[in-house]
């Protein structure tokens, strides 16, 4: 991947590289799973510098989010076989639906239906927030909800 994105980037630069998925990925480390998906996440972080271009990869969960009661809400610890992911990236987000969990509103009030929550649970430079967008999962469109409230 680090050869196709470093040839495309010289033809016609590149401004984002998607990942679906890390652990579809495999390291350089001859080792457990957890150290291979370490050298995946360090050679996405290199690449980014290499292309001074964000990536944006996809992790598994782990499943242990169901067996929560409440809400389920993700926690870092719930990225799959992932300690390393933690400490690689600069920004981890989770999106959530409390409608798919058959909760109505938000903390604050907001009602669930037809939105979607982004958790940032990390970010390198910034600190933590959660935002709300306004979602139609028969499109697949997402759109920040504070402009349609100002429209």
């Amino acid at each position: 991947m680090r050869a196709k994105c470093t040839h495309l980037h010289v033809q016609h630069p590149l401004r984002l590289v998607l990942v679906d998925y890390v652990q579809l990925m495999r390291g350089d480390t001859k080792g457990n799973r957890e150290q291979e998906v370490g050298s995946v996440s360090r050679g996405l972080k290199e690449l980014a510098k290499e292309l001074n271009a964000p990536v944006i990869a996809l992790s598994q969960l782990s499943r242990d989010v169901e067996k929560r009661g409440g809400e389920k809400r993700l926690l870092l610890s719930d990225l799959h076989e992932s300690s390393s992911l933690e400490q690689d990236v600069d920004c981890i987000f989770f999106l959530w639906r409390g409608e798919y969990y058959n909760i109505a509103k938000y903390q604050d009030g907001t009602t669930t239906a037809d939105t979607v929550l982004f958790d940032i649970a990390k970010h390198w430079n910034a600190a933590t927030d959660k935002v709300i967008a306004a979602c139609s999962m028969r499109r697949s469109i997402m759109i920040d909800l504070e402009s349609l409230m100002t429209e």
